[in-house]
């Protein structure tokens, strides 16, 4: 992290964009910190879109993680054996989806 974000203010500012909710679509962020680390899920709207903001001073944070998840188990066709998580084949509706994550320094 650059020294110029010392400043105990400075935060980050992620703009989530993924998939509507009923795709499955989860973000999880991960603050790790000179001293501990924190995880959250971001509860996302019925877009699949969240805005968060986590601390972001060189001072006190190491780094910042923001994992996108595709959860879903939506198939057009099921083939083979099928569990209540997923198909064991088929074809998934929900694959090449886009997700996105637009973080900002901001104070």
């Amino acid at each position: 992290m650059p020294r110029r974000l010392t400043a105990r203010a400075w935060r980050l500012r992620l703009a989530i964009d993924l998939q509507d909710t009923h795709r499955g679509s989860a973000a999880v962020i991960t603050v790790r910190k000179k001293r501990g680390t924190s995880t959250s899920f971001v509860r996302l709207d019925r877009r699949g879109d969240a805005t968060r903001t986590v601390p972001f001073s060189s001072r006190n944070v190491r780094a910042v993680e923001v994992t996108l998840v595709n959860t879903s188990v939506r198939y057009r066709a099921c083939w083979g054996y099928n569990t209540p998580y997923a198909c064991g084949g088929g074809i998934p509706r929900d694959d090449d989806l886009l997700q996105s994550v637009d973080p900002k320094a901001v104070r």
